[in-house]
Formats: C-alpha cells, sequence, structure tokens
C-alpha cells in the first residue's frame, strides 16, 4: 500500500512559510538598503575609491630602502652569529 505524498508545508509544519504574528515582513528595498550599509560593502568602496586615483609616492626613495634592508638584515645576521658564539 503506498502512503500519500506529504506536501512541504508538513514536512516542516507550515510555520516556516506562514509570517510570525508581530513580526515584520522584509522587502526587497530593505534588504537592498542593508547590503549597501554592510560593512564588507562599506570597505570594498572605500578601497575602490582610494585605489581609483594616483599610486601614491613612495616615502623613501629606492637607495634608501635598499640601504635599510642592507643595515638591518647585518645587524640581525651579527646579532644571531654572536648569540651563537656566546651560547
Amino acid at each position: 500500500m503506498a502512503q500519500p505524498r506529504k506536501s512541504v508545508e508538513d514536512n516542516v509544519g507550515g510555520a516556516a512559510f506562514e509570517p510570525v504574528a508581530g513580526g515584520s515582513v522584509v522587502n526587497a528595498a530593505e534588504a537592498a538598503e542593508a547590503y549597501r550599509q554592510s560593512p564588507a560593502r562599506r570597505l570594498q568602496l572605500e578601497l575602490e575609491q582610494a585605489l581609483a586615483g594616483a599610486p601614491p609616492e613612495p616615502r623613501w626613495s629606492a637607495r634608501r630602502s635598499l640601504a635599510f634592508m642592507v643595515v638591518s638584515s647585518c645587524a640581525l645576521w651579527g646579532g644571531a652569529i654572536w648569540l651563537i658564539r656566546t651560547l
């Protein structure tokens, strides 16, 4: 004997498709407004506006950057070698 087919409302109890008493129904305009004001969307817009202009000038010249990298790496390697020798 075959059992009768159940509807979707029977599977979920019907409550999922009925509005909640005293609740508001979200419409498409409210959903679009929430999307526009989300923090992630705002960050995307700010980044888009910031990157749309000319690239910023570098703070240091290439020569000064290279000198900083050489000095800092030599200091770190020197400190590591000194530490290994003292232990």
